[in-house]
């Protein structure tokens, strides 16, 4: 199950404070994932202010940064979560393939909330920057 809302909350995290977060991230020894040739991840969004009010307006309690400088770096391809996670597409473009049959694209400000055991793979169309939330 997913649902789309668009234009959630059009104050989105902007490239310098995701910059900034996975700066102090990978400084401070905590947890990071990148492909190469250009996917990165923080698991310290949490810490931007933007996304504290985004994660007490939605119950959430972690909050994790993703971002693509190009289109053509790997991501996660075709998974699902085992939690319900939420997600904010604060810059660019993704495309999302959700259960093998239906096609979202996100564009910024715009949230999508994807329940636990929901195969899903986001493309990105564009460099892109966004925020996945979950309550576990």
């Amino acid at each position: 199950m997913f649902e789309v809302k668009r234009k959630y909350n059009l104050d989105t995290v902007n490239w310098d404070e995701a910059f900034l977060n996975y700066d102090e991230s990978v400084k401070s020894n905590k947890q990071i994932k990148y492909n190469y040739p250009g996917f990165y991840v923080s698991h310290e969004a949490h810490e931007i202010e933007k996304v504290k009010h985004v994660l007490k307006n939605l119950d959430c309690t972690y909050a994790h940064l993703y971002f693509n400088i190009t289109t053509e770096a790997e991501t996660f391809g075709k998974h699902k979560d085992v939690m319900d996670v939420w997600f904010w597409q604060c810059r660019g473009i993704t495309k999302w393939i959700l259960n093998e049959k239906d096609e979202v694209t996100l564009y910024d400000g715009d949230l999508i909330y994807v329940s636990k055991g929901t195969y899903h793979n986001v493309i990105p169309l564009r460099p892109r920057l966004g925020i996945s939330m979950s309550k576990e």
